[in-house]
């Protein structure tokens, strides 16, 4: 899993799952750029980030289609190469206390802005970096979906879990096409793990859950980063267009 020399984008790094993967990913000897648009976040992330390794930060919207081109050719033309992209920026819009909002009562509104950035800004990073990992015959892409685009959506609402369904299926498609030319695609889907947007959920509707996974208790941003690590290294070169799950059990196929 040694990952020296390799530049790698980690999206939706500031807190949670980003951060987590932005250090596991620089701890392995990757210098990772850390992009997220919660500016004040993302400073305050900065010092765990630079005492993991080699890192940089930048503030980007990835509903921002322009901005993305714009940030993948400058990260391309002072480094050469990108070689890992981890799309982890996602939201899920919650109604009071961190419950799911029904389908009934959805909006359009939400339903845009969540696949617009879920979804959509996902597409957006990767047709802007795969074309330069297919020149360079080695890339990595490690998109992160969920256990909601998986099976049912027990916290997630109708927009989210459509949006990382949507992910798996692009993943595939990407993996099918670029396979070839040494660029894998992969997804990672986190079931419970423990971080801001599941902590909104409280403290009693989490431990409740956790009875009902097998391992008894929700994950680590640490294991999940472990799993994209994995699929980030050179030692995951035949896995590609797969779904690995981290969810202690509860979702199994």
């Amino acid at each position: 899993m040694e990952l020296k020399g390799n530049i790698a984008i980690v999206t939706g790094a500031a807190r949670g799952i980003g951060l987590g993967v932005a250090k596991a990913l620089a701890r392995q000897g990757a210098h990772v750029i850390a992009l997220d648009r919660l500016a004040e976040e993302l400073e305050q992330a900065g010092e765990q980030l630079r005492s993991a390794g080699s890192v940089e930060t930048g503030i980007l919207d990835v509903s921002d289609a322009e901005a993305v081109r714009a940030r993948v050719a400058d990260i391309r033309g002072r480094h050469g190469r990108i070689d890992i992209l981890v799309n982890n920026a996602g939201i899920s819009v919650k109604g009071d206390n961190g419950r799911r909002i029904p389908f009934l009562s959805s909006t359009r509104e939400a339903w845009d802005t969540t696949l617009q950035v879920n979804l959509t800004g996902t597409y957006e990073f990767c047709r802007a970096v795969i074309p330069g990992m297919v020149k360079q015959k080695y890339g990595r892409v490690v998109n992160i979906a969920s256990q909601a685009g998986r099976t049912r959506p027990e916290f997630a609402d109708t927009a989210y879990a459509a949006s990382k369904a949507g992910v798996i299926g692009l993943t595939r498609s990407i993996a099918e096409e670029v396979s070839q030319f040494g660029v894998t695609a992969n997804c990672v889907a986190p079931g419970r793990i423990d971080t801001p947007m599941v902590a909104t959920a409280g403290a009693q509707a989490n431990a409740l859950y956790a009875e009902r996974i097998p391992a008894r208790r929700i994950g680590t941003t640490e294991e999940l980063a472990a799993a994209v690590a994995f699929l980030a290294s050179p030692g995951s070169s035949f896995i590609s267009g797969t779904t690995i799950d981290v969810n202690g059990g509860y979702f199994m196929t």
